[in-house]
This record gives C-alpha cells, structure tokens and sequence, in this order.
C-alpha cells in the first residue's frame, strides 16, 4: 500500500510538471486512502474496461448509446460486491493515478488527462475511468452514495457502498440534507471515508459534522497510516453508517509544497522559474534514494 502511493504521488507530480498545473494536493492527502481502499478494502473483481480508455462517447440522447460508465473500471457489479463513489471534482487526478498503479489503467492511459475529446476529464463525468457519476456538485458525494446503499439494501444485496467524502464537501448544504436522510433512514451497509487535510485554526465544520453523527461509530485515524485505516475499516455499526475521520496533511509526501507557498486548491505557476524550481525541488524529494516504494 505504500508503494502504491508512493506510485501514485510520481505520477501525478509528472502529470503536474507535464501541464504546468493540476489539483496536486488532493494526491498527496488521499494517497494512502485509495491505495488501502482498492489493494484492502474494496472487494471488487478485475476491471472489464479496456485498459486504455476510450475517447468521450458523447453525452446520452434518444439516438445515441448510453455512454459506458466509469465504474466499470471497479469490476462487475454483483450482491456481494462492493461500490466505490467518488463525487469531489477535486480527486480526478488522484482516482485517475490509483487505476493506472494498479493497473487498472494503462501506464501511459494519463498522457491523456485534460486533453480534448479525452475521458480523463479535470473534472470526472460518468464516463471517466473510476467515476459512477459525474463529479460535482460540491457536497453531493454523501447523497449520492446514500442513494447506492438504500437502493442496494431495498434489493436486498450484502455488498458494501464506501463513500469517500473530502472535508471541504462539508461547508455545502447537500452534504448536511444527506446526513439528514441519514439520521431518518440509518443504513449500515455504507463507510464514509472522509479525508480531513490540515487546517490552520482546525476545522469546526468537520468536528460539527462529526457530532452531528452520533450515536453511530466514528473511528478517527491517522490518514496516512494503512494499517490504521483497515483496522477501523472492519469496525460495523448496525445502527447507522461507518465513519472514519481520515486527519491528513495537503503536502504529504512533497514538503516543497508547502516550503514554496504554491496555492493548493489547484497547483499553478506564477513563472518559469517557479515551475522549474517545483520540478527539480520534486523530483529530488520524490525520487530520492532509499525512498521506500517504486512505480509498478
């Protein structure tokens, strides 16, 4: 699992410094988080997409196909299966990078990523490899994977439904009107997985939501620590949902980040010089010798 990430924080610092630009620090906090969920946690089968993703299908209509869905790339769907929903636009890049380590994808499927007519978006539609459904609104990913688990419990199917859930989906209403719902209807076949990256001043909008959930089990782990994750990960709760509060670090992984002040919603330049000194200062940090790990 770490190597995994290691893997995956590689590729998307190449895929940054290839396009001058890229949602970096999402990588970084939710490396180990999808690397434990699809090499631990997920029971999933072999993916039954093509290794290299087709270009965009084109949007649904009376006289065109379904486009083929994203999930595809999770394996076939069964009872007993799990499901993956992912709804923060800001993760692309980084269930993109997870695929491709775990070939799922084709190692070069990220030359790709951005470009038009591709279905490696910036921001993941239905199509994109890993997506259920397109990504956005903010906040959304709660309701949506509620609706999965309610709709896979009235089927009665055993498969769990993880929804991986980033704290800043919680400063949107959606996420509080699913929580809602929940508190109605508690369903214990969904985990959320929800990644807190460090906040200066903390963060009182996670540590409210995080109240607003009992009485159901929340575990609260370092994000950063697979063993950790699967421990609280086979914890269950016949009253409601899993939650497990993921505390991560936006620069995990790539402490020049944070050394050079570079905006960490979206990694940009301002400059040559700072894209150059981005790529060498990453490169060495990320490829330094006896770092644990290597690209499969």
């Amino acid at each position: 699992m770490a190597r995994a990430a290691l893997g995956m924080r590689r590729r998307a610092f190449e895929q940054t410094a290839r396009q001058q630009g890229g949602y970096l620090s999402q990588v970084c906090s939710t490396a180990e988080l999808l690397s434990t969920l699809y090499l631990r946690l997920l029971r999933l089968e072999e993916s039954d997409a093509p290794l290299t993703p087709r270009p965009f299908p084109g949007h649904p209509s009376p006289r065109a196909p379904t486009p083929p869905a994203g999930a595809l790339y999770h394996g076939p769907t069964a009872p007993h299966l799990d499901r993956l929903i992912v709804g923060c636009p800001a993760y692309s890049l980084a269930v993109y990078a997870a695929l491709t380590q775990l070939s799922r994808l084709d190692g070069k499927a990220l030359d790709s990523y951005r470009a038009d007519g591709g279905s490696l978006e910036l921001w993941a539609g239905a199509h994109s490899p890993g997506f259920t459904f397109a990504a956005g609104p903010l906040g959304a990913t709660l309701g949506l994977a509620a609706g999965v688990a309610m709709g896979r419990r009235l089927r009665g199917e055993n498969g769990r439904v993880w929804a991986l859930l980033d704290a800043s989906e919680l400063r949107a209403g959606r996420a509080w009107e699913a929580l809602g719902v929940l508190r109605a209807r508690p369903l214990s076949n969904l985990a959320v997985l929800l990644n807190a990256p460090y906040e200066e001043g903390g963060a009182p909008h996670v540590d409210a939501f995080v109240r607003a959930c009992a009485p159901w089990r929340v575990e609260e782990v370092d994000g950063h620590d697979p063993e950790a994750l699967d421990r609280a990960a086979q914890r269950y709760d016949a009253d409601g949902p899993l939650l497990i509060r993921a505390n991560t670090h936006p620069c995990q992984g790539m402490l020049y980040l944070s050394l050079a002040g570079l905006p960490l919603d979206f990694v940009r330049f301002k400059s040559t010089r700072d894209r150059m000194n981005f790529e060498a200062s990453l490169r060495a940090e990320l490829y330094r010798p006896g770092l644990a790990g290597g690209e499969r």
